[in-house]
């Protein structure tokens, strides 16, 4: 009776490719495959052979509790005594566990840093004084040269010091990450938007594929998910900030880009004790928007755009620039709204707040979709509803729909929109859905319609005041260094 093990090697290597299972979403392997693997590594040599490489085709490595290292050193000790073995790796999941990296007493009575320290060049009987974790991460990250995907927990600090030494590894050893395509980083060191100026130089890399963020912020029923998703030809960006700079390196790297989604991350639901400075100063909207259109106006197609609640345009500063002799023209060219998008050639979709939109004649006639959000019904002026009425025919002829959405800060402010439907001849219906009220333009305005809600966020009071946070105040002064 023929034996398993009888069966062509290359039958066996496809039996066994099964279990070679990639990490999850959240970095996890399958237990029972990776179970699996193991006995088979015991089974026999020739399934040793087999299944000792599909084992190490992804590899997690676990923090003990105790000895937060010990794992990473295990594995690090492995590769550097037999590198064949790492290879085979092309998916791996990394701890930053630093707790007992400054304790040296306790890494000089460990064999297993004694023995790494020899295998690299170290003296004899001695622990190198650069191996504080980041190296211990490095050291194993280098020594991958086939690795394909890479989730990493940071729960104890930043890996800015950790990416800058991977960028010179890059440099001078083209090997290093050559093959990386996906990166996925949760961040649990503290909860406010991510700094991406750290990791543009493994963005920019041409097999890159991915990169993605998760962080530990609590979901609410009304606000987007903490998480960032970068690609060569999509940005998704719901827990990141960053300056000028920065931004326009981003855009650079991700060629060409399709589809733009970024949303201001919303301070009230995170307190941060370990300050990142992604969260410290921000791009203006204004400057937001030029350096895309310096970068992809020809091939952007969908583009959402929300700095709300920071940098408002109050009803306050609007009247007051209103009232000077030159207002039209500062508040056209004030950091506090966007620029025209007549550059924009295929922008079909666009997302943005209602009071950032200096005036109907900047969207580019591309468009099919407008989304305008945080509006106060009370400030639409008849002119300004006529030219959303009238935009099919006018601005954007291939306009399909159109949706101004507004929390009612205050009460009967969509009825004002009706009296001037009214006054304009033009039938509506108002429909009220639990916390919603719509209100649909018909005939030659069926693309139109209006819903309003109830405030979801204590700071929508605040938003009719002219008071500024002590951030938007550090971002004007910032907007102005600039200028």
């Amino acid at each position: 009776m023929a034996q398993i093990q009888d069966l062509p090697s290359e039958l066996i290597h496809e039996i066994v490719s099964y279990f070679v299972v990639p990490h999850s979403t959240q970095g996890e392997r399958d237990g029972a495959a990776v179970q699996t693997l193991v006995n088979l590594c015991r089974t026999s040599h020739v399934f040793y052979e087999i299944a000792q490489p599909a084992l190490y085709t992804s590899v997690e490595i676990s923090k003990p509790s105790g000895s937060p290292l010990r794992s990473l050193k295990s594995y690090m000790r492995t590769i550097l005594q037999r590198p064949t073995l790492a290879r085979y790796t092309r998916h791996l999941k990394i701890y930053d566990a630093v707790a007992l990296r400054y304790i040296w007493s306790a890494m000089l009575e460990e064999d297993c840093s004694l023995e790494i320290s020899a295998l690299i060049g170290g003296h004899p009987g001695q622990v190198e004084s650069k191996f504080i974790h980041d190296s211990y991460a490095l050291e194993v990250l280098k020594r991958l040269p086939n690795l394909e995907h890479l989730y990493f927990v940071a729960e104890m600090q930043p890996l800015d010091k950790l990416m800058k030494m991977l960028v010179s590894e890059m440099h001078s050893q083209p090997s290093v990450l050559s093959r990386i395509k996906t990166f996925t980083l949760h961040k649990r060191y503290e909860r406010g938007g991510l700094d991406l100026s750290a990791y543009i130089p493994l963005i920019s890399l041409p097999t890159f594929k991915e990169f993605r963020t998760v962080n530990d912020v609590p979901d609410v029923p009304w606000g987007h998910p903490s998480v960032n998703y970068i690609s060569k030809s999509e940005l998704t960006l719901l827990w990141a900030m960053f300056n000028k700079t920065t931004w326009h390196e981003l855009l650079t790297a991700c060629s060409p880009l399709v589809s733009l989604v970024y949303r201001l991350p919303d301070f009230d639901r995170f307190n941060s004790e370990m300050i990142d400075i992604g969260h410290l100063i921000c791009v203006t909207p204004r400057d937001f928007v030029k350096v895309i259109s310096q970068t992809h106006c020809e091939t952007l197609r969908t583009l959402t755009v929300s700095f709300f609640p920071l940098m408002r345009v109050t009803t306050g500063s609007i009247e007051q620039l209103a009232d000077d002799e030159d207002g039209e023209h500062e508040l056209e060219n004030s950091y506090l709204t966007y620029p025209p998008f007549h550059d924009f050639k295929c922008l079909t979709s666009l997302t943005i707040e209602y009071d950032r939109l200096n005036k109907l004649e900047d969207l580019p006639s591309s468009l099919e979709f407008l989304n305008l959000e945080v509006c106060r019904f009370g400030n639409i002026s008849r002119s300004r509803l006529t030219g959303l009425i009238d935009l099919s025919t006018s601005i954007c002829p291939a306009i399909q729909s159109v949706k101004v959405s507004g929390p009612n800060w205050q009460t009967h402010k969509l009825e004002l929109i009706v009296e001037l439907a009214m006054l304009l001849e033009t039938p509506t219906r108002f429909y009220t859905d639990g916390d919603y009220r719509r209100l649909y333009f018909t005939g030659t305005a069926s693309h139109l319609k209006f819903v309003e809600y109830a405030p979801r966020y204590e700071y929508y009071s605040d938003s009719e005041s002219g008071e500024s946070s002590d951030m938007e105040d550090t971002m004007t002064q910032d907007s102005e260094d600039e200028t």
